[in-house]
């Protein structure tokens, strides 16, 4: 599943909801939407290369 924060935006994969963000710490984690995943999987795809 992936998540984004809903104060810094971060973006990320993990296979349940975490409490927190693991990059801010906020509690204002959600499901990303269909844009946020797909802002993520071309960044990591550009990453990989």
């Amino acid at each position: 599943m992936y998540f984004t924060c809903g104060k810094c935006r971060y973006t990320f994969e993990n296979t349940e909801k975490p409490e927190r963000c693991p990059d801010c710490g906020s509690k204002t984690v959600r499901e990303a939407d269909v844009s946020e995943i797909k802002e993520y999987l071309n960044f990591r795809k550009e990453y990989e290369q």
